[in-house]
């Protein structure tokens, strides 16, 4: 649209009718005024609801509990997970009471899978059968 009204300017100065060039030079600073302020607070907006967004883990490192963005997840890292939280990182279980997650987005199945600390499977187990891991992005139903 600005670039239809620099045209409109331009043959508007060419034929001189100066009102024209005038008022249209007007409209082109509104519009460009507009559209600046318009992506600066779509920006902003933006960084916000990402900031707000970004998943955090409550770890524990050298005794000590902290909560971090889960890109700061490193393999030996404890993590305390509540209801509803996201997990971090693939995991394995070191203590869980009554822990089940959603995990439809890897299997599609719409139950609540249970989970515990004291099953052991064999290596060639495949990995939705595993009842002590939990993968990245599964949700904390309960436990």
């Amino acid at each position: 649209m600005t670039l239809v009204l620099i045209i409109a300017l331009i043959l508007s100065a060419i034929t001189k009718q100066f009102i024209e060039v005038i008022v249209i030079a007007i409209i082109i600073l509104f519009n460009v005024t507009v559209g600046v302020t318009q992506e600066y607070h779509s920006e902003s907006s933006m960084q916000a609801l990402q900031s707000m967004s970004a998943p955090k883990a409550t770890i524990i490192r050298n005794k000590e509990v902290a909560s971090y963005d889960t890109k700061f997840v490193v393999p030996g890292d404890i993590i305390k997970i509540r209801d509803g939280d996201q997990i971090a990182a693939d995991m394995r279980v070191l203590h869980a009471t009554n822990l089940e997650l959603d995990e439809s987005m890897l299997t599609g199945e719409s139950v609540p899978v249970s989970k515990n600390a004291h099953t052991r499977e064999a290596l060639d187990e495949p990995l939705g059968d595993r009842k002590n891991m939990l993968y990245k992005n599964t949700i904390v139903k309960q436990g």
